[in-house]
């Protein structure tokens, strides 16, 4: 059976190619752009305020799991990406109220 082009040989996505040769950034480097752009330490906003800078909607684990915006080291998650590449970490999550504060790190 043939592998669709789109998928690698684990079932998974394959990334994508920025049209140069090169790989596609992920739509949450525009988080990493934003936070990079931010002078304070310390940044709360609303899940539609990232949306806004994602440019699309948040996937539906980020309302229902804190996890998904967990600060993990190792593993797959892409999202995390956008704020620990920027030097921050996520400090609070408030799913209730729909809220997530990053931190920069030191």
């Amino acid at each position: 059976m043939k592998i669709p082009a789109s998928r690698s040989a684990r079932g998974g996505r394959r990334a994508r190619r920025d049209g140069r040769g090169g790989r596609r950034m992920s739509k949450y480097h525009t988080l990493k752009d934003h936070l990079l752009s931010k002078p304070p330490d310390r940044w709360t906003a609303y899940f539609s305020e990232v949306e806004v800078i994602l440019g699309g909607p948040l996937p539906a684990s980020a309302y229902k799991h804190t996890a998904w915006w967990s600060n993990e080291l190792e593993g797959s998650h892409v999202q995390k990406r956008g704020w620990m590449e920027a030097g921050y970490r996520t400090s609070e999550v408030d799913l209730a109220q729909r809220k997530v504060t990053f931190v920069r790190q030191d």
